[in-house]
């Protein structure tokens, strides 16, 4: 990076956002936690019922922390077992995996925390998945690529949402305001996000395009960002916070060896 890290957008939920912020803080960075979307149910315990009679899933996969929330909020993750055989839960993430376990529910973990990921897990790699039965429990949209490649081997896979996302209005001069709380490093956690932050933030301007870092969790937003031109893209290759939190570090002690070689 060619400049130091004056202050790190955060525009994650509030929840997420916050704790973010404050490990950063801690971490001798500046961060502002500004949510630019929140969630919204969409389900109910009659809805779980009916998906999880019609279509008698063996296999769950629970893609954010949000999923698993909004799912336990609506009907108790232990009474799902009483209405279908399930034999396996996997979570896309430790975070993700972490709420499960705030349930008291046992799930597996990939190694990477993204779609790939999870296809890499022994239950996925066999040559035929035709004895599984997936249900994706997710927002309103994503995880198509996972749920195709089950399906290009025979998994019978179902999508159940249990929320969407909101996503907040801004003032058309939101991103000149960030620019004067000198936000020069912003975290972006999903395509979604990008989107939507492009969206209140015109990436044509020099400032956002080639002096701001953008923070991505995974190749394939890191991909989506430097296709819009974005030049300062790094890849945490996590969505931890912990993995967040030691980019940035390693970025500012790399700036800090080059500003004094």
């Amino acid at each position: 990076m060619k400049h130091k890290i004056k202050n790190i957008l955060v525009p994650r939920p509030k929840v997420p956002g916050e704790k973010l912020s404050q490990q950063l803080k801690l971490a001798g960075f500046k961060a502002l936690a500004q949510p630019i979307m929140t969630y919204k149910a969409t389900t109910s315990e009659a809805k779980i019922r009916q998906h999880l009679a019609d279509y008698q899933p063996n296999v769950l996969v629970f893609v954010s922390i949000a999923a698993v929330e909004y799912a336990q909020e609506h009907f108790s993750l232990h009474l799902w077992q009483q209405i279908s055989n399930i034999e396996t839960i996997i979570a896309v993430g430790p975070t993700t995996q972490a709420a499960l376990k705030q349930c008291n529910i046992t799930s597996l973990c990939p190694d990477t925390y993204d779609s790939e990921g999870m296809l890499a897990l022994p239950i996925f790699c066999q040559t035929s998945l035709n004895q599984y039965r997936v249900t994706i429990i997710r927002g309103e949209d994503g995880r198509e690529h996972l749920a195709s490649t089950l399906k290009e081997k025979d998994a019978k896979v179902n999508f159940l949402p249990v929320y969407e996302k909101v996503w907040l209005n801004f003032p058309t001069d939101q991103a000149e305001h960030w620019r004067k709380a000198q936000i020069n490093c912003i975290v972006v956690t999903s395509n979604a996000f990008l989107d939507n932050l492009v969206r209140i933030i015109n990436i044509t301007d020099d400032y956002w395009k080639n002096t701001c870092l953008w923070v991505v969790i995974s190749e394939r937003i890191a991909v989506s960002a430097t296709a819009l031109g974005l030049k300062n893209v790094i890849n945490t290759n996590g969505a931890t916070d912990q993995a967040i939190l030691t980019t940035l570090l390693n970025t500012e002690l790399t700036y800090d060896r080059q500003k004094n070689t």
